[in-house]
């Protein structure tokens, strides 16, 4: 199993002729979080822009993937209900470096230094390496700490300190629909009208998949009044004119985020798996409804109704 993270690996496979390539389609978003309470200065949006500015990610899915994956043009991919490119900062020296100076002037700071952790794979390394040669270039310092996987989740999602990076870049968004986004954006996950839970197990908990730790409610008002439409939770179904308004409240939604710039993403992959060509049955198992379950996800392929010819 990999990623489009890992295009030469994959390109090679593709040439065997005794396996075939079970392959999702491009619906994973590896993202930049910013931490706006552990670095003081990404509270500022013009430290955030600075480093959002100055990532090339048309160079970065060039060199680190071999051209697998595409230059993020939002914080999601073109097939989600959210997808809109306004607002969004891509690659732009000059921009950067004009936010980096404002950065550092608003804050009273004479440099933006921050640190972000990368797993202990080479792979891992190298694609957080490359990223940080680019911020260099625009004069930004970033530093890498290496940890296993186990450690950095359990400082990133932590529900009795919150996310202890200065920032982290980690796959969280995906998908077609908002369900599994929301959570990550919000700056809390119980709803204002919540009223099933304590204040302090609600304040605890609600905000412990928020690794910016933003406190800009807008965000979640924007959210949460798509997610309330008709067919708005899943951003799928209904009428067209109900397509519509939700699509519409969707991308408002993420032009917010992406004019805040809240959080930024990289690039846009997809997950696959390579098997023995004996492997039958892979994504044709129907459910009750008819209808088959997908083909590859980050968490593998559906296994029932796999069996070896």
């Amino acid at each position: 199993m990999f990623t489009s993270g890992e295009g030469k690996y994959v390109q090679s496979l593709r040439k065997n002729k005794n396996l075939v390539e079970f392959k999702s389609k491009s619906e994973y978003y590896p993202s930049f979080w910013f931490n706006q309470k552990i670095q003081p200065q990404f509270a500022n949006i013009n430290c955030r822009k600075a480093v959002a500015y100055a990532i090339d990610r048309k160079t970065y899915v060039r060199i680190r993937t071999n051209n697998e994956a595409t230059a993020a043009t939002s914080i999601v991919g073109p097939s989600s209900v959210m997808y809109s490119t306004k607002n969004f900062a891509t690659f732009n020296s000059k921009k950067a470096k004009e936010a980096l100076a404002l950065c550092k002037s608003e804050t009273g700071k004479s440099t933006l230094e921050f640190t972000v952790p990368a797993d202990t794979s080479a792979v891992s390394y190298a694609n957080v390496r490359l990223i940080q040669s680019m911020l260099a270039a625009q004069g930004i310092t970033m530093s890498i700490k290496q940890e296993e996987a186990y450690l950095i989740i359990g400082k990133a999602f932590n529900a009795a300190s919150g996310n202890q990076y200065d920032a982290i870049i980690i796959l969280l968004m995906e998908g077609t629909d908002v369900s599994f986004n929301l959570p990550f954006l919000v700056s809390n996950s119980w709803a204002p009208g919540f009223t099933g839970s304590t204040a302090a197990f609600k304040g605890a908990v609600g905000s412990i998949l928020n690794l910016p730790r933003h406190t800009d409610t807008k965000v979640d008002d924007l959210l949460y009044a798509a997610q309330a439409l008709p067919n708005g939770a899943s951003g799928n179904g209904g009428t067209a004119a109900q397509k519509a308004a939700v699509k519409a409240a969707y991308k408002a939604a993420t032009e917010y985020i992406q004019e805040q710039t809240i959080i930024t993403q990289i690039g846009t992959g997809y997950y696959n798996m390579f098997a023995s060509k004996k492997l039958q049955g892979v994504g044709k198992l129907k459910g009750p409804s008819g209808k088959t379950q997908r083909v590859v996800t980050n968490w593998g392929i559906d296994w029932t109704g796999v069996y070896l010819k």
